[in-house]
């Protein structure tokens, strides 16, 4: 009994022992091998347009938060879509290089 707990061990011992398979390295996504998409165009509004625009989001919203969606809306989230871009144009030129 005790020989074939010690095989058994062995052999449990020695399965131990295989090296593990390296898997290859995972392809690009389908979506790095699409175009970047252009950043869409704001509306083009006169100086006295935005100026309006601007008075009627804070008369709507009060102070704070409109200065708040204004600044959102035209600065933040802009430059937010510009790195998302930025990081999906350096991930297809990755993949582009392997």
């Amino acid at each position: 009994m005790y020989r074939t707990l010690a095989i058994a061990a062995v052999l449990a011992l020695a399965a131990c022992d295989r090296p593990v398979p390296v898997q290859p390295l995972a392809q690009c996504p389908v979506s790095a091998t699409a175009p970047v998409e252009p950043e869409p165009a704001a509306p083009v509004l006169t100086e006295a347009q935005r100026e309006a625009v601007d008075v009627a989001i804070i008369m709507a919203l009060g102070e704070p938060w409109g200065v708040a969606v204004i600044r959102w809306t035209d600065v933040e989230h802009p430059a937010w879509g510009r790195r998302q871009a930025a990081r999906v144009t350096a991930t297809s030129d990755w993949c582009a290089s392997q």
